[in-house]
C-alpha cells in the first residue's frame, strides 16, 4: 500500500515508530512490516511511500530483496566481487554493503575477502574505495596475489609502503631537483667532445 504520513512540526517520523503504528492498525506483527521509499513534501509536515505487509517471516524472506533485509538486520551483509581475472594475482571490483557504518576498516576486509577466496590476507590488496553518496555501500578494486614474490614484484612501492613492506626514501623536492640538474652536466671528456660537435655545428650553419 501507498502510505501518507503527516508530521506537522516533525522533520521526519522514525520507521520503527511508523511499524509499530501501521502493524497495530492492520492487526499485524510489527516485524513484518517493511517501509521503504519515503520521501517528505516540499515544506514538511507531509511524507509518503510504500508499506508491505506480511503474513509470515516466510515469505518475507522469499519475496523481500536482500538490501532491505539487511537493513532490518535479518541478511547478512555480502562481500561481492565481480570481474575477477587471475594471472599471478586475482583481481576484481569489491562492492561493500554496509548499513549504519560509514565504511569499513581495510583489515576488517582483508580477513573477509581473504577467507572467501581461500588466500593469506597478508597477500590481500585492497585499494580506490569510494563510497556511494549516502553511505551503505563501497566500491573499490581488490588484488590477491599467489605469494609474496609476485606482490613484491607487481605492486607500486607506494603501497607496498602503506602495508609497511617497503620503506620510503625521505627526499625533498629541492634535492632531487639538484641531483637531476647535476646529472644534466657534462663532464671530464664528454665536455670536449660536446664542445667539438657544438662548434661544428656553428661552422656548418
Amino acid at each position: 500500500m501507498i502510505v501518507d504520513i503527516i508530521h506537522p512540526g516533525r522533520a521526519t517520523v522514525p520507521k520503527s515508530e511508523l511499524q509499530e503504528v501501521l502493524g497495530s492498525m492492520h492487526k499485524a506483527d510489527s516485524k513484518l512490516t517493511i517501509l521503504f521509499g519515503f520521501k517528505t513534501k516540499f515544506g514538511g509536515g507531509k511524507s509518503t511511500g510504500f508499506c508491505l505487509i506480511y503474513d509470515n517471516e516466510e515469505s518475507m524472506m522469499k519475496f523481500e530483496p536482500k538490501h532491505r533485509l539487511v537493513r532490518l538486520g535479518l541478511f547478512e551483509k555480502k562481500e561481492t566481487s565481480r570481474k575477477a581475472i587471475k594471472e599471478a594475482r586475482r583481481q576484481m571490483i569489491v562492492d561493500i554493503i554496509h548499513p549504519g557504518r560509514a565504511t569499513v576498516p581495510k583489515s576488517e576486509l582483508q580477513e573477509v575477502l581473504g577467507s572467501m577466496h581461500k588466500a593469506d590476507s597478508k597477500l590481500t590488496i585492497l585499494f580506490g574505495f569510494k563510497t556511494k553518496f549516502g553511505g551503505g555501500k563501497s566500491t573499490g578494486f581488490c588484488l590477491i596475489y599467489d605469494n609474496e614474490e609476485s606482490m613484491m614484484k607487481f605492486e607500486p612501492k607506494h603501497r607496498l609502503v602503506r602495508l609497511g613492506l617497503f620503506e620510503k626514501k625521505e627526499t625533498s623536492r629541492k634535492a632531487i631537483k639538484e641531483a637531476k640538474n647535476k646529472g644534466l652536466k657534462i663532464r671530464g671528456t664528454g665536455a670536449s667532445i660536446a664542445k667539438h660537435k657544438a662548434k661544428r655545428a656553428a661552422q656548418s650553419e
